[in-house]
């Protein structure tokens, strides 16, 4: 099997959805730098694994948004409920779905970071 990057990703995505990727990528990755960034050809996302926690949260691009997805995400605390149910319906993987730069919180998703590798760890 090839192994995928993360530019291959995103790779013919418009601008505004590769910069809003990019943008939840350095978020990410600046407040966990211990995370293990991987491209996912099959799930066409870039996941993150962390040491003690495992898989926490995946960037989803799509064509005029990039989903958020955090792997316990029913779990975690969203009084202002912008974790959404996919359209599978499952019961713990929840999105948040950003269509600009303008929609990132980073203090939401940083909160939601923090609470879903605490929740594993």
């Amino acid at each position: 099997m090839a192994t995928v990057s993360v530019h291959d990703i995103l790779a013919g995505h418009t601008p505004a959805v590769q910069a809003i990727a990019e943008h939840l990528r350095t978020l990410i990755l600046d407040a966990e730098p211990r995370m293990i960034e991987k491209a996912y050809a099959g799930w066409h996302g870039i996941g993150y694994m962390h040491p003690q926690a495992g898989y926490v949260c995946a960037i989803f691009p799509h064509a005029n948004s990039v989903k958020l997805g955090f792997e316990h995400g029913a779990s975690l605390h969203d009084p202002a409920g912008r974790l959404r149910q996919g359209a599978s319906k499952g019961k713990q993987l929840r999105y948040y779905e950003i269509h600009s730069l303008d929609d990132i919180d980073p203090d939401a998703i940083l909160g939601f970071l923090v609470q879903a590798i605490r929740l594993k760890s």
